[in-house]
């Protein structure tokens, strides 16, 4: 309990198992793999993460453009202006990227109309990350090993859509950033 923490414990360092410590900073230290096993083993985080991203594609292809992600038959045709494209910032080991994946699956929606890009900074789990996007995600991924601050493809086109909780539309750019 918080009442067992005081100035002098914590200078002291004498602190438990539960003691506070020093908050992780991964915008400017990269994380180890081990750290994000430990983050992925929160399951109920990962849990809402899942169902919020399952509302914003559900709410995504009841918009008019957005219907065609939603046609199996290759054979009607397609204006590739509007795939639906997601962005995701920060996915770690791929989490993140799996539960989009796995909401696109139950909400039985044409891949081949869905762009994925993954923007992740940390040169400690790019490989991980090719490596799931080989044997898992079937390449459809799109994975740039960039910090986010200095990508030039989001910070010079990105315009809000007051419409969607974290939906963007910047000149059929992306339209759901997670």
């Amino acid at each position: 309990p918080i009442e067992n923490y005081n100035i002098n414990s914590l200078l002291s360092n004498k602190l438990s198992e539960g003691a506070l410590q020093v908050p992780l900073q991964p915008l400017n230290n990269n994380l180890t793999n081990l750290t994000y096993q430990i983050f992925e083993h929160d399951s109920t985080k990962y849990y809402c993460y899942e169902n919020a991203i399952f509302q914003a594609i559900s709410d995504l292809i009841e918009i008019p453009r957005f219907k065609q992600v939603t046609y199996h038959n290759e054979t009607t045709k397609f204006d590739h202006k509007n795939c639906l494209n997601i962005l995701v910032v920060g996915p770690g080991r791929g989490l993140l990227i799996d539960k989009v994946l796995g909401c696109l699956k139950d909400l039985d929606l044409n891949l081949s109309r869905v762009n994925i890009i993954a923007i992740e900074k940390n040169p400690n789990v790019i490989i991980h990350l090719h490596e799931k996007n080989k044997n898992h995600w079937m390449n459809k991924v799109k994975i740039l090993n960039q910090d986010i601050r200095n990508w030039n493809g989001l910070i010079a086109n990105l315009n809000f859509n007051d419409n969607i909780i974290n939906g963007f539309s910047n000149n059929n750019k992306f339209h759901l950033i997670i």
